[in-house]
């Protein structure tokens, strides 16, 4: 249980660190220099402990199919290249909690997904659960910081709100496709996920240099702070985290993990205010308190499926 917590309070006090990151960089950059960085980490480590250990190495695990491919390379495209990249377009105008809360959202769309890739079943108490914390979510986003107010809105929701929603779904079926690798391919956890980086970082470095560089002319505007919070960034997010929640899928599975995650919030509200200064309002509780409780129904629901 007390990793659980660990996971979840790193998950945490990534979305202020992001949001601080941004300070110095784009998204897009921010996103090639932490996933080729990340990625680079973790081959290099997997090689080195296999070497140790008297092992072929990492090439045991390379992908050899034109499948074990495609799951790399989605698993880039999607959860680590799109995902990281609006997930940091939206909290450049939003509070980083807020942005947390709405990623307490995904497990629904973990079980949306898993009933299509799975044939996992949804039943009653599940759907009811995800209604009663899907409307408990309007406190929350019907209120708005400064920032907010200037944006493009659909109906409550700002653009900045929707491309987390966005980075969330896509997060989510990034471990659904993880799971499917490690289930039914030769790679491991390590390999997919730093292959994966790698293809995330290559795709966001030749977006940032067309959409971002071409027009401000640099990547960074202060190398020293930049390359400090992104590489903590990089130690909590991709390397605890990642492979973290890898080991707890195999012992407890997606959708438990998924309603653990409900501490999340509170483990980032602490950290933005520590960080950023940030600070939560009323709404901020009473949505916390409706979406714990859909979410206690909807585990309810998958117990008794």
């Amino acid at each position: 249980m007390l990793l659980i917590l660990l996971l979840f309070a790193s998950f945490a006090i990534t979305f202020p660190l992001g949001k601080i990151a941004l300070n110095y960089s784009s998204p897009l950059y921010i996103t090639f220099f932490r996933m080729t960085l990340a990625g680079l980490l973790l081959l290099g480590g997997e090689l080195l402990s296999k070497k140790k250990n008297k092992g072929k190495g990492l090439f045991q695990n390379f992908p050899q199919t034109l499948k074990e491919w495609s799951y790399i390379f989605y698993l880039g495209f999607l959860a680590h290249y799109l995902s990281n990249y609006l997930e940091l377009i939206g909290l450049k105008n939003i509070h980083a909690a807020k942005a947390c809360f709405i990623y307490s959202m995904s497990p629904f769309f973990s079980a949306i997904l898993s009933y299509f890739f799975f044939k996992e079943k949804m039943t009653l108490m599940k759907i009811i659960g995800m209604i009663i914390a899907t409307a408990g979510m309007y406190p929350l986003l019907s209120e708005s910081v400064s920032d907010e107010q200037t944006l493009n809105h659909f109906f409550i929701l700002s653009s900045a709100e929707i491309m987390v929603f966005l980075a969330c779904f896509f997060a989510a079926l990034g471990w659904i496709i993880t799971k499917k690798a490690l289930n039914s391919s030769n790679l491991n956890l390590k390999t997919l996920n730093g292959m994966s980086m790698l293809v995330a970082g290559i795709l966001s470095f030749f977006h940032s240099y067309e959409t971002e560089y071409k027009v401000n002319d640099f990547f960074v505007s202060n190398w020293p702070l930049f390359f400090f919070w992104i590489a903590l960034f990089i130690l909590i997010s991709n390397i605890l985290s990642h492979n973290l929640y890898g080991h707890l899928l195999r012992k407890y599975g997606a959708t438990l993990l998924s309603l653990a995650g409900l501490t999340t919030p509170l483990f980032a509200a602490i950290w933005s205010y520590l960080l950023l200064g940030e600070t939560v309002t009323m709404p901020f509780f009473v949505s916390f308190f409706f979406v714990i409780t859909g979410l206690g129904i909807f585990y309810r629901g998958d117990i008794q499926k």
